[in-house]
């Protein structure tokens, strides 16, 4: 019986370590670069979408040891030469790709004043951080940062 209660209570810490260490929530609408479904084998969402399945795993700006955007007015996501974050198939439940590939019907996800890069292996670059992972170069499933060899940095 000891063994019983001891096993349940090791089983009920990891389930809550585990929520706890995958539950990312921003600061504010402006803070979010994108949503995931979860932490890997995840579909995306962009920054604004509401479904709940997005609202525990959220890329967040402030990650990346940028400070917390003020929550309004709602920053534009503007693309420009090095800010796209991925490239989406949908506005939500959608697969993505990296920056720089070209499916027909995918869209760039921007955020001001990242500067992203993409590798395919290894580590992202010193000084410089993974935003997220991704299962394949197109048409794949997001994780957060080092989940898979796909990284956008």
């Amino acid at each position: 019986m000891k063994r019983l209660i001891g096993f349940s209570i090791l089983i009920f810490i990891f389930f809550i370590s585990f929520s706890l260490v995958s539950a990312i929530t921003c600061a504010n609408q402006n803070d979010v670069i994108l949503k995931l479904s979860g932490a890997t084998n995840a579909h995306a969402a962009i920054f604004s979408e509401i479904l709940p399945i997005y609202s525990n795993n959220e890329i967040c700006s402030t990650l990346l040891g940028q400070a917390a955007p003020a929550a309004s007015p709602i920053i534009t996501r503007t693309c420009a030469a090095n800010n796209v974050v991925v490239r989406l198939s949908a506005n939500t439940n959608a697969h993505a790709e990296l920056p720089g590939q070209t499916t027909s019907g995918y869209t760039d996800v921007c955020y001001p004043g990242l500067s992203c890069s993409t590798i395919t292996s290894g580590n992202c670059p010193l000084g410089s951080t993974a935003v997220l992972s991704l299962s394949s170069q197109t048409d794949a499933h997001l994780g957060i940062g080092g989940a898979y060899n796909n990284k956008v940095c």
